[in-house]
């Protein structure tokens, strides 16, 4: 019998395994599905709807300024202009720093500069407005029931109306943002950003009048030991407690339908509240005799930690985005839609900064503006495929499927600006 028999190629290695499987998306074929036609009529449809939006917003606009207005007027009322001008710089200053930080964050998919301006005046303009007349209503009812109780006026106010009403006038902003920026709200990162904004927002505003009172009343020194206890040791509390809220309120855009769509908007209101109350207790009972101790004490075993698990999970959230990103544009590859090199450059946080620099040796500013463009665009289109196959899972539209060929048309013409 001969020796020289050799086994067959792939002998013990088991049997084949099956490629990975791409997503499933829904019919029609989004990966070559053209823009859909719009017939006349609807184009006069949607010219009577961009009549209403403009109607809209200038009634906004109004209810705004009037809401402004009143603001400054309680405010100039109660410190006075030259105490309101040095409460609003301790204010706002630390304020362009911490929004810096929230926009590191929101890195693989940038929202428009407009949208968190419009989130930001809502934190600090209509949510305070509004929960100033909430606590105020509150404080005035429990001092009357109670006798003119001051001390149970104030605890009402602090602990129950304040974290129901101003978690409340928060989420509100974010629903307003999911149900009109849609398009620019997709998922659980974008709710954290969302609501960090619209807290920082609300904080800033906020931090004028407690500064402005301690200025009055113990002067620039007062002041600065408030800055340092609100502005330094704690400006993160207002974004921990509505983030809770935007993360509910991600999970529900993203699900489309379903149990989970209904109840995580809800169950995030409610931590949200539940973790603002308990820093107003503490707050409270430091202030009633319980000293400093007690809030260094809590601030050092329960603040510190909750913003660390914080932290955390936003990293998490980060890292999932990613993952999405990555798993939605795998095809685009193999499709000749996006190169290997951009692949790799745009997935990642700190390749893309070098592939925008590319696209500035290439073609100068406008070579620059085209790589940011096209980073944002080739994300863009990963979303609209991810939101496309939720939505077909869910047996529901979207309008991210019609997205699909644009963003790739999108992202043909921005190559071209660039010179590659």
């Amino acid at each position: 019998m001969s020796n020289n028999w050799t086994p067959p190629p792939g002998w013990g290695q088991g049997p084949p395994q099956p490629p990975p499987q791409a997503p499933r998306y829904p019919a029609p074929d989004v990966m070559g599905t053209p823009p859909p036609f719009i017939p006349p009529p609807q184009q006069a449809k949607q010219g009577a709807g961009f009549v209403l939006q403009v109607i809209g917003l200038g009634c906004a606009g109004l209810i705004f300024i009037g809401v402004f207005g009143l603001l400054l007027l309680i405010f100039i009322a109660e410190l006075g202009l030259p105490i309101l001008i040095v409460a609003s710089f301790m204010a706002f200053v630390p304020a362009v720093f911490y929004l810096s930080i929230v926009r590191l964050v929101d890195r693989y998919d940038p929202e428009p500069l407009w949208a968190l301006a419009g989130a930001f005046v809502w934190g600090g303009v209509i949510a305070i407005f509004g929960s100033l007349l909430v606590n105020d209503t509150a404080s005035a009812v429990a001092a009357a029931a109670s006798g003119g109780s001051e001390e149970v006026a104030g605890f009402v106010g602090a602990v129950i109306s304040a974290p129901i009403a101003e978690e409340a006038m928060k989420g509100i902003g974010l629903l307003v943002i999911l149900f009109l920026l849609r398009k620019h709200f997709d998922g659980v990162v974008d709710g954290i950003v969302y609501g960090c904004v619209i807290a920082l927002g609300f904080a800033t505003v906020e931090n004028i009048l407690y500064y402005g009172r301690a200025v009055g009343e113990a002067g620039i020194g007062g002041g600065v030991v408030l800055f340092v206890l609100r502005g330094m040791l704690a400006p993160f509390s207002h974004p921990l407690f509505t983030s809770m809220t935007g993360i509910g309120v991600g999970l529900a855009r993203e699900r489309k339908r379903g149990i989970v769509a209904w109840t995580a908007p809800v169950i995030g209101y409610c931590l949200a509240v539940f973790l603002h109350a308990m820093w107003n207790l503490i707050a409270v009972l430091a202030g009633a005799g319980g000293g400093g101790e007690l809030f260094f004490g809590a601030y050092a075993i329960v603040w510190i930690p909750s913003f660390l698990i914080f932290m955390v999970a936003v990293g998490y959230c980060l890292y999932r985005e990613r993952r999405i990103i990555r798993t939605h544009l795998a095809d685009e590859v193999a499709l000749g839609v996006i190169s290997q090199d951009e692949f790799n450059a745009i997935t990642s946080l700190f390749r893309r900064s070098g592939f925008h620099m590319r696209g500035f040796k290439k073609g100068g500013y406008s070579g620059y503006r085209a790589s940011k463009g096209l980073s944002q665009t080739v994300v863009k289109l990963a979303l609209s495929k991810y939101h496309t196959l939720k939505a077909s899972e869910a047996n529901t539209q979207t309008r991210s499927l019609g997205e699909v060929p644009v963003l790739r048309q999108e992202i043909a013409r921005l190559r071209g600006e660039m010179g590659s």
